[in-house]
């Protein structure tokens, strides 16, 4: 009796627990933010008077008691990144069921301040500021994503900064930095537009310069650049370009001081960052002198003199050469003030001679050029033969040499001569027809260029024409009267008399005479 009782009432407690037992829930976490879960589950069949929900993690959390018709309860104040498990618990009288726990996280805070520590060509090192509130968090790191319009890579960190690297020089990246927490719940990012790696350095050379203009040529580098600008430094003045396109490699400075050093850097630019190329020094031509002129000459020198290169006051150091060359060589001198005289020549010889600026670097401006002769030498000039009616003239050619000679024939009384323009191959000349018995002073003119030099005059004669027929006019026992006829053509004759000789066997006699006649 008693044990059928005890069963009684066993089947009496388990029909009142029924609709508990047959009423687990099965909750999810329908929402979250970096400080907040909200719980949901759904209404169960049958009926209850109540729910809880507790959210543990290292601390616990707990719902008042809510109504069966609620559904949902949000948990806040909460830490970010935090790993929590929350059940719901529902009540009927005194009875209660748990439901299997449901674990989730709330969302991490995002990193702080992002900044550029330094960039390179391929690199870009950043830093944040850590999340904030996230020291009671579960386990968290941050994802840095980089990104151009090629491509985006992603590196993952516990620490605060990053090195990110295998970069294209000179390129705009976008950075953002985000917060990685459980459950791979990632935070709102941190944004940083257009971060640039540092340009490459190019190497910048002069491809061209004149008296006032340097051409400066540069290869585009590797990677990207934004612009270049390009510094022209002397030691008196600055130039600088215009910024230019990354399509632009060259720029020509213009309007600058001849014989002038400049040096040359080439800037290359991406974003806020620079890059400047090391130096290159060159410099413009110098201007050539003024004009030429010959001061004096000499048989074996040429004393030049030229006006100073024009617009030269702003000039690095710089000189004149001054060469002097003929068929046979070619001789150059340095020369700081504008006159030179060139020695060592040889006589009645053309050269060519060219003087020209030399500026930095044995920069050399265009040449002016003159063609000079030195003084030919003189020669000493002989009669080496003469007639009644001829005389010849006779000379050795000089050192040195001789365009042409011209011999001139002088008497008292009669025109001059002169020979046509000799060759300087010859070195004689015959004059007929000439006045018997007369005085002749020979000059013997050489020429080279447009100079002549005259020699020492030769004076010598012609001879005389003999006198005509001779007739013994009378005699006596000691006397012979003689006369004859009067030399011909001796009308202008110079000062002449005759000889009249007599002479035996035994002796010789001679009679100077003025006249016609003569006594014996």
């Amino acid at each position: 009796m008693e044990t059928q009782l005890k069963l009684k009432l066993l089947w009496l407690c388990l029909m009142c627990a029924a609709p508990i037992l047959g009423l687990r829930l099965q909750p999810f976490i329908s929402k979250q933010s970096n400080n907040s879960i909200t719980v949901a589950w759904s209404a169960p069949d049958g009926n209850v008077e109540s729910h809880v929900v507790l959210l543990n993690s290292s601390s616990s959390n707990k719902s008042p008691e809510l109504d069966s018709s609620i559904t949902s309860y949000e948990f806040q104040n909460l830490t970010a990144g935090k790993i929590y498990s929350a059940t719901v618990t529902t009540q009927s009288g005194n009875f209660s069921e748990d439901s299997e726990p449901v674990t989730n996280a709330t969302y991490p805070n995002p990193p702080g301040h992002i900044s550029l520590k330094h960039a390179t060509t391929d690199s870009i090192f950043i830093e944040w500021a850590p999340a904030h509130l996230m020291e009671d968090a579960d386990n968290y790191c941050y994802t840095v994503t980089i990104s151009t319009s090629s491509g985006t890579r992603e590196y993952n960190t516990k620490s605060t900064y990053q090195n990110l690297t295998d970069l294209t020089a000179g390129t705009f990246h976008d950075v953002s930095v985000r917060t990685i927490g459980p459950f791979g719940l990632q935070s709102e990012s941190i944004d940083m537009k257009y971060v640039t790696t540092r340009p490459n350095v190019v190497q910048p050379f002069i491809s061209k310069q004149s008296s006032n203009s340097i051409r400066v040529v540069w290869r585009a580098p590797d990677g990207n650049v934004g612009s270049y600008v390009v510094f022209l430094n002397s030691s008196s003045s600055s130039n600088r370009s215009p910024e230019l396109d990354s399509s632009i490699t060259s720029y020509e400075f213009q309007n600058l001081a001849a014989g002038k050093i400049y040096t040359v850097t080439v800037t290359t630019r991406s974003g806020n960052l620079s890059e400047e190329s090391e130096p290159v020094t060159n410099a413009t031509y110098p201007n050539p002198p003024g004009s030429i002129k010959v001061n004096h000459t000499t048989t074996n020198s040429i004393f030049i003199e030229w006006a100073p290169a024009h617009l030269m006051d702003d000039t690095d150091n710089f000189s004149y050469t001054v060469t002097i060359s003929n068929s046979s060589w070619t001789r150059e001198y340095k020369a700081k003030t504008t006159s030179q005289n060139m020695t060592n020549l040889t006589a009645g010889t053309f050269f060519n001679i060219f003087v020209r600026t030399i500026g930095p670097f044995g920069l050399q401006s265009e040449c002016f050029k003159m063609e000079y002769v030195t003084r030919p030498n003189v020669v000493q000039p002989f009669i080496s033969k003469q007639s009644s009616n001829s005389i010849r003239v006779v000379w050795r050619a000089p050192d040195g040499n001789v365009g042409s000679y011209v011999v001139l024939l002088n008497s008292s009384s009669s025109s001059s001569s002169r020979s046509p323009e000799l060759d300087s191959s010859i070195t004689s000349y015959e004059f007929q027809n000439l006045a018997a018995g007369k005085i002749y002073t020979v000059t013997v003119i050489t020429q080279s260029g447009n100079f002549s030099e005259e020699s020492e005059p030769v004076t010598n004669a012609t001879y005389p024409n003999p006198p005509g027929s001779i007739k013994v006019k009378h005699t006596t026992t000691n006397s012979i009267f003689i006369e004859w006829a009067p030399a011909h053509l001796m009308d202008d004759t110079d000062n002449f008399s005759y000889t009249v000789t007599i002479s035996n066997s035994s002796w010789t006699r001679e009679y100077k005479q003025e006249r016609f006649t003569t006594y014996l």
